[in-house]
């Protein structure tokens, strides 16, 4: 029997399930708060099962041909001299068939397969949400109201609809001790199809571009506590972040991130955020879920949040078409749960990339000198690289059906 569904959220798992339900034959409605679609952003992975839900989809092509084909990695030292240069695609843990592309390009191709099957309602979001017998009252802060069979969540780290239903994202979010920010800044390195890391303790500054005459994208990642900082206030945010990046280097040890950091200050694309993942013991309550980040962000250090967003809405869309709504969703957390831990414990192995001192930072570029030699980039990344293929390929996308079991801590 058709259902009539919402989802919030029109990213990367909004529009994925939507795709699935509506060729399911369900009404799908998509609420986002945002104007439009959000293009631009930065590089992201789809890998393994992800590329073979888009596959069944008929987008991977699409998706394959926004492919951004970086070729080289190269550590730098403070002077700019190369400590190691690594295939990108060693260097991103990827393998044959494996997608990295600009997440607006993503987005936009999902937004395109669906806009038709959907409807899209755009500068709107859920205000508030009560559920009543085997339905659930939906009242938008545009001033509409309606019911709905179902409500699904996918509207991020920071999930509006998860703070309503579930309450604050304090009790959920699980802060890995390091900051991030991103945006364009002009190709002054003339980068074409490569990326530039530079390591100093507590921080990393990573510079890319798949275009010479286009921008390149300046990404910042450093170590500190809870920062009381808010989301929408970006000047506050580069304040930090100047800070953080700058703190106790000297002059001889900063590369290029004092330019960098004011061309980020000219970043109409700026994002900052904090690393962190969504732990919870539960994905739904009754008839309202939760997909994607807003349910078992594994944060962007694990490189896994897209690929957990593809495979989670297919699982999802699987189950929502065996049984209702509320066993469905625990039926959906039964098939998801060991995959989104494995892939969540992929950012802690990053964490360690950051070296803690000056001694440690040391010991880092000597270890990236004896890259050069293929025995010791063998024992470096052949172990890494076999666990992160453990952790993406851990899932069974066919999902035989049975009766949904009940999971601890489900309701």
């Amino acid at each position: 029997m058709p259902l009539t569904l919402l989802i919030q959220g029109a990213s990367i798992a909004g529009p994925a399930l939507a795709y699935w339900l509506a060729r399911d034959g369900h009404d799908v409605t998509v609420v986002e708060r945002a104007p439009a679609i959000r293009t631009g952003g930065y590089k992201i992975d789809v890998r393994g099962p992800a590329c073979d839900v888009l596959r069944g989809m008929g987008l991977y092509d699409a998706a394959h041909g926004q492919h951004v084909g970086m070729r080289r990695a190269t550590f730098v030292d403070a002077a700019g001299r190369p400590l190691a240069s690594l295939d990108a695609d060693t260097f991103g843990m990827r393998e044959p068939g494996d997608i990295e592309l600009m997440r607006g390009d993503l987005a936009r191709i999902l937004y395109e397969a669906t806009r038709d099957r959907a409807r899209y309602v755009f500068s709107d979001s859920v205000a508030a949400i009560d559920q009543i017998g085997r339905e659930v009252d939906v009242r938008f802060h545009g001033g509409t109201r309606r019911r709905f069979d179902a409500v699904i969540g996918a509207d991020g780290l920071h999930s509006g609809l998860r703070a309503l239903v579930f309450g604050a994202e304090q009790a959920f979010l699980r802060h890995l001790g390091m900051y991030v920010a991103i945006g364009s800044v002009p190709n002054e390195l003339a980068l074409e199809h490569e990326e530039v890391a530079y390591l100093a303790p507590h921080r990393l500054v990573n510079v890319y571009s798949a275009d010479r005459g286009g921008d390149a994208k300046a990404l910042f990642l450093f170590r500190a506590s809870g920062l009381d900082v808010r989301h929408d206030d970006t000047g506050a945010q580069r304040r930090l972040l100047r800070q953080a990046m700058l703190a106790d280097l000297g002059a001889a040890q900063r590369w290029r991130i004092p330019e960098l950091l004011a061309r980020m200050d000219e970043a109409p694309d700026f994002y900052f955020d904090s690393i962190s993942q969504v732990v919870m013991p539960q994905w739904a309550h009754g008839r309202v879920g939760l997909i994607g980040d807003a349910a078992y962000c594994a944060s962007p250090a694990s490189g896994q949040g897209v690929s957990l967003a593809l495979v989670g809405a297919r699982i999802l869309a699987q189950e929502l078409g065996r049984a209702d709504a509320p066993e469905a969703f625990r039926a959906c957390h039964a098939r998801m749960h060991g995959f989104v831990l494995r892939n969540q414990q992929l950012a802690e192995e990053f964490r360690s990339l950051l070296p803690t001192s000056p001694r440690g930072a040391w010991a880092q570029r000597l270890a990236l000198r004896l890259m050069r030699f293929a025995p010791v980039r063998s024992l470096a990344f052949g172990p890494q690289q076999r666990r992160y293929r453990q952790a993406i390929s851990g899932i069974d996308l066919l999902g035989a059906p049975s009766p949904a079991r009940p999971v601890s801590g489900d309701a």
